[in-house]
């Protein structure tokens, strides 16, 4: 270890350096890349002490931009096949929660689908956000339980059942309750209401208390109620955005107390809106990808980025996962190994992602 004021006097002398191949020296290593445009700086661990700032160096390497991008290549084509076998995984049935954003391949917006599981998430790079690209994602025929928003391509998706997010419609009813109209604000805390006394009950059943059969019952109660608040507007009908949102309430009816019938089920998206919170923080800081397999080595990258989180929120319950286990259950268990991966998501600017890459069989 060595001072701040130390390594920087290290990293001048390193730049003095000059090579005939027209690039400066590289070196690999640590947890960042500091770019200035005209190539790649020293890269090193920094780490923070009571009193000190300290700086310290590992073992690094000379390379080229052409070098990384070659290499970045590389492990899209050595992650594909593993990749297909998540995404077929995905597509069996289980529980499903589907969510999309945007993605940037040189300054046009692509969009990033998610489908997670308990076990994995998988995401996919798309051209567009239409049905067809869902289809693809979680298959024609699927045959789980979809939980999403009430994003009109989530429509046509076939599914077993169909599970709308209520922290997207309780959002929505909570801006009502400022509303000044006294139409909005009576909707608004009805149906609020409704949907706290519904996730009472779906508590109660996780805690034990409540049966499965009891738990049917108490939909078949609480879709009544919403029946009754929706078809009984005040004087005059309800304001544009009450009449709004029961509209939407009607379109998508069967689709709000899916999780009292199947407990598995979550009453929200939070897990697909968890999935996508790392890819979005990625887009904002690198601005996107520069080629189309580059954004699908961030696609595959942060799928496997899934997988390990899910091995580690495993381990932390104390219900680990065999490797028979995984097997059986339909997806290959990899290596529990670190490695820095380097991968250039917007051409001059590299960045280093540290995942995993799949070994071999256990």
């Amino acid at each position: 270890m060595v001072t701040r004021e130390e390594g920087r006097r290290q990293e001048a002398e390193g730049r003095r350096l000059q090579y005939s191949v027209g690039f400066r020296p590289t070196l690999i290593a640590g947890h960042q890349i500091r770019d200035l445009e005209w190539g790649l700086n020293p890269c090193s661990l920094w780490s923070q002490h009571p009193r000190r700032v300290q700086y310290s160096r590992m073992p690094s390497a000379l390379c080229a931009d052409a070098f990384l991008a070659k290499m970045q290549k590389w492990f899209t084509d050595s992650l594909e096949p593993n990749y297909q076998q998540w995404l077929s995984y995905i597509q069996q049935p289980g529980v499903r929660c589907v969510d999309e954003t945007t993605y940037c391949i040189e300054g046009i917006k692509y969009w990033l689908w998610v489908a997670t599981s308990e076990q994995i998430y998988v995401l996919m790079l798309a051209p567009t956000r239409s049905s067809a690209e869902l289809e693809k994602l979680l298959s024609p025929n699927f045959e789980g339980i979809l939980s999403s928003d009430c994003f009109s391509a989530y429509n046509p998706q076939n599914a077993g059942a169909k599970q709308k997010c209520l922290a997207h419609l309780e959002r929505d009813l909570e801006a009502l309750e400022t509303s000044r109209f006294k139409g909005n604000r009576e909707f608004a805390r009805q149906v609020k209401e409704i949907l706290t006394e519904a996730r009472s009950f779906y508590r109660n059943y996780q805690q034990g208390n409540l049966s499965p059969s009891a738990l049917a019952v108490e939909r078949h109660e609480l879709e009544a109620r919403l029946q009754e608040v929706v078809d009984s507007p005040p004087v005059g009908g309800f304001p544009a955005d009450a009449q709004r949102l029961a509209n939407r309430l009607k379109r998508h009816w069967n689709e709000w107390f899916t999780f009292l019938s199947h407990p598995e089920v979550k009453p929200d998206n939070n897990d697909a809106e968890r999935a996508l919170r790392p890819i979005v923080v990625h887009r904002k800081v690198s601005g996107g990808a520069r080629s189309d397999w580059g954004a699908q080595l961030v696609a595959q990258m942060f799928s496997q980025k899934g997988i390990r989180a899910f091995s580690i929120r495993i381990r932390a319950e104390g219900t680990r996962l065999g490797c028979r286990d995984q097997r059986e259950q339909g997806f290959k268990p990899h290596s529990k190994s670190l490695i820095w991966c380097p991968a250039i998501s917007i051409g001059l600017k590299p960045t280093l992602y540290c995942h995993l890459l799949p070994s071999a069989e256990c």
